[in-house]
């Protein structure tokens, strides 16, 4: 049977977990409605990363004779100004969330007998690479696109001046009208 401490903290993150997927999946219809099909398909991954990470400890209750409690989830955040903002939203929660699973991991370490051990095997591969991931894609969108210490790309302007993308502009062979 499963401590009640660690069962009863489990049940509570998994109540996080939905939610985080709730959370991705309402930025997944933000950047549907900016029109950003790679920053949906990128959240919707998101989305489905975290319930499995729900499923897994749900089984890892179930498997155990514990009781999974399932509690109202809350209702996310549904409008963003930029797709930059989703992302560090995305990052602040993650970092939340492994907060929670390093408390968790630890709650597990601290309970007696061997039946917890696997718990913290679980919560570490959750912990870690959701918050690099949001890291790398939120300096992609801050970059452009690009990955950060690339020069920005120059694109044509009016009247044939090169406009770069910071905003200055360089004459490098205006052309007449």
């Amino acid at each position: 049977m499963l401590d009640t401490k660690i069962q009863d903290a489990i049940n509570d993150q998994i109540n996080w977990e939905l939610y985080s997927g709730y959370l991705y999946l309402s930025m997944a219809a933000q950047f549907s409605e900016l029109g950003m099909p790679g920053g949906q398909n990128w959240m919707t991954v998101q989305y489905q990363e975290e319930l499995a990470h729900a499923q897994k400890m749900f089984d890892y209750v179930t498997t155990r004779g514990g009781r999974v409690t399932l509690e109202a989830i809350a209702k996310p955040q549904t409008e963003w100004a930029v797709g930059l903002d989703m992302f560090k939203e995305a990052l602040a929660h993650e970092e939340k969330v492994t907060a929670r699973i390093f408390d968790l991991a630890s709650l597990a370490l601290g309970a007696q007998g061997p039946r917890h051990v696997q718990l913290p095997a679980v919560v570490h591969r959750r912990a870690g690479r959701g918050r690099r991931e949001r890291q790398r894609h939120g300096a992609k969108i801050h970059h452009g696109g690009r990955p950060a210490g690339r020069p920005l790309p120059a694109r044509q302007g009016a009247r044939g001046a090169r406009v770069h993308a910071a905003g200055a502009r360089r004459v490098r062979a205006v052309t007449a009208p």
